[in-house]
């Protein structure tokens, strides 16, 4: 597997063709989409994979997923795409804010 800089960015120009804001640093990619910040996408070449970590306002995931799937299979074949958090996590963080609150509010 090519690990190069030059593969990275190859990857990141591939995906600003497909619409996507893409901020390159290192392995890891900061993604947006259509004015939404879409998470963080990890390039883990070590463990075969590369883990997009979604932002609780992704929003629909459907075209810029399809689209990551093919860009990261051109690049990066043998990595597989792992997809987590998203709406789990900002349910969580929310849950977190209301018993923080209802903890603030109790003394």
């Amino acid at each position: 597997m090519n690990l190069s800089p030059r593969t990275r960015l190859e990857l990141a120009s591939r995906l600003r063709a497909r619409g996507f804001h893409v901020r390159l640093h290192a392995y890891e990619l900061l993604l947006g989409f259509r004015g939404r910040i879409l998470g963080v996408l990890l390039l883990e070449p070590g463990y075969g994979k590369a883990t997009l970590f979604l932002s609780p306002a992704a929003g629909s995931l459907g075209e810029p997923l399809e689209a990551l799937r093919e860009e990261l299979g051109k690049v990066y074949p043998d990595l597989a795409l792992v997809v987590e958090g998203g709406e789990r996590r900002a349910n969580r963080a929310a849950t977190r804010d209301a018993w923080l609150l209802n903890q603030g509010s109790s003394t």
